[in-house]
Formats: C-alpha cells, sequence, structure tokens
C-alpha cells in the first residue's frame, strides 16, 4: 500500500475528498496495523505505525487549521494526552521536515497545549 499524498489540483475540495476517501479505506481491513506501508518521504513502516502517524497529523493539523481559521479547537483531554503519548514514541531529533523543535511549556498546562509544545507548536500563536 503507499499512502501517497499526492498534489492538489484545481478542485482542491474534490482532491481532499478523493484523499480522504482513500485514507479511511484504507483502514477498513482487519489487517492494516500489521501491512507494510509506504508514506511518502518516511518510506516503508508498519501499518500499526501509518495508524500512529495519521493520528498525531490528525491532531496536530486540525489545531493548525482551526488556529489559522480563527476557528476552536478543543479535542477531548483524553484524544490530546494519547496523541501526546504517540509522538513521545517517535524520534525527539528537532527540527525534521514534520515537527519544530519543541516549545517550552508550563508543568499545569492543558494536554492538547503539551501535545502543541511537544511537537513544536506555540499553543499561544495566533493569527492577530
Amino acid at each position: 500500500m503507499d499512502w501517497n499524498s499526492g498534489r492538489i489540483g484545481p478542485d482542491p475540495v474534490a482532491d481532499y475528498e478523493r484523499g480522504a476517501t482513500a485514507y479511511l479505506d484504507a483502514f477498513v481491513p482487519d489487517s492494516v496495523l500489521r501491512r507494510q506501508v509506504r508514506i511518502g518521504p518516511f518510506g516503508i513502516v508498519s501499518g500499526s505505525t501509518a495508524v500512529a502517524m495519521h493520528f498525531v497529523d490528525t491532531v496536530a493539523h486540525g489545531w493548525d487549521v482551526a488556529r489559522t481559521l480563527d476557528a476552536p479547537y478543543a479535542p477531548d483531554e483524553e484524544l490530546a494526552g494519547a496523541a501526546l503519548q504517540v509522538m513521545k514514541r517517535f524520534p525527539s531529533d528537532r527540527p525534521t521536515a514534520a515537527f519544530d523543535v519543541q516549545v517550552p511549556i508550563t508543568g499545569y498546562a492543558s494536554e492538547l497545549d503539551k501535545f502543541l509544545a511537544y511537537v513544536g507548536r506555540d499553543p499561544q500563536w495566533s493569527t492577530a
């Protein structure tokens, strides 16, 4: 299986819908966690690693889009905490093509803010 994101063409909505459908269809078979998957520049990884990578991307980029649009973004604290634990399984060498250097944050931060800081986003960033 090759999860290449492809390119955005003249109809980005159709491209998104096509990509989202392919993404969801890829998780249907029970064997997805045991298969080998090619993910763009990262090469071939196990299906379970691919699922983990997509989970982290979904939480991080959901925040990216919401913050850029000045829209609310409040995933469940348990979900954000799980994303942080998954992210900590990956190498922490930064910056990389996917994540920037970790942002310092207080211990009293929300799980989402801890996750965002870990992946190199400033939870206080805004478009203003």
